[in-house]
């Protein structure tokens, strides 16, 4: 049986750096990583850079017009999240973030038929640990 294609998506803005290895070592379980996005402002990416090769994550940057604008990463995940579903190339999401501004976001990708993991830590908003199919706790030490 082939495993099934994942997404990872991580809010670069609400999750630390530190906890990449771990992201990467608890996504793998969930199946065939296929796309590893990391969204932020150049700020928050300037602390995740180091981690770009180790792992062949794809930096997506707020364009210079939406730098602190609140919720330009989130936006661009969103709409990247919704796309990559409904693109028929993937069979699950793994997002990585605490913050519950994607709850609706989880909900209609659920809605669809589609498989949504969570990684966060322990601040990760309860309403979206209950939307996700699962949901898997960071440990968060430097």
């Amino acid at each position: 049986m082939n495993k099934p294609r994942v997404a990872i998506l991580i809010d670069a803005e609400n999750i630390p750096h530190h906890c990449c290895d771990e992201i990467m070592r608890q996504a793998q379980f969930l199946g065939q990583i296929c796309a590893r996005r990391v969204y932020g402002n150049d700020f928050s990416w300037t602390s995740w850079s180091s981690h770009a090769g180790k792992h062949a994550l794809k930096h997506i940057s707020t364009h210079h017009e939406s730098v602190g604008r609140k919720n330009a990463a989130d936006i661009s995940l969103m709409l990247d999240a919704v796309s990559l579903a409904h693109s028929g190339q993937y069979d699950a999401m793994c997002l990585v973030s605490n913050d519950g501004d994607f709850l609706q976001m989880v909900l209609h990708l659920r809605e669809q038929g589609f498989k949504v993991f969570g990684l966060g830590t322990q601040v990760a908003a309860h309403q979206l640990r209950n939307a996700l199919d699962r949901f898997m706790l960071l440990e968060t030490q430097e």
